[in-house]
């Protein structure tokens, strides 16, 4: 078994499988710094041109909201590429 496709013991894919693949981690920072950057300068761009302080809380959420719907969607994927087995 590889370490891009971890199994449950029951031998599907879960959820939390592909919660800890490094993959979706990797994809879901990458969303999470491309995204999270352009929304906020969308978001911010007053407070940038004129050297104000940006909102922290803000600023934190702008950029979890991509990671935690990226990471999601791909722990979804994720449990969903193996059909579930019928008895």
């Amino acid at each position: 078994m590889s370490r891009n496709s971890p199994k449950s013991q029951t031998g599907q894919h879960t959820f939390i499988d592909g919660l800890v693949n490094p993959m979706t981690l990797r994809r879901g920072l990458v969303v999470c710094l491309a995204v999270g950057s352009l929304l906020t300068l969308i978001n911010q761009w007053d407070n940038l041109v004129e050297h104000q302080m940006l909102y922290p809380w803000q600023t934190l959420f702008t950029y979890m909201v991509p990671f935690v719907v990226s990471t999601f969607s791909s722990a979804s994927a994720w449990a969903a590429m193996q059909p579930v087995k019928s008895s």
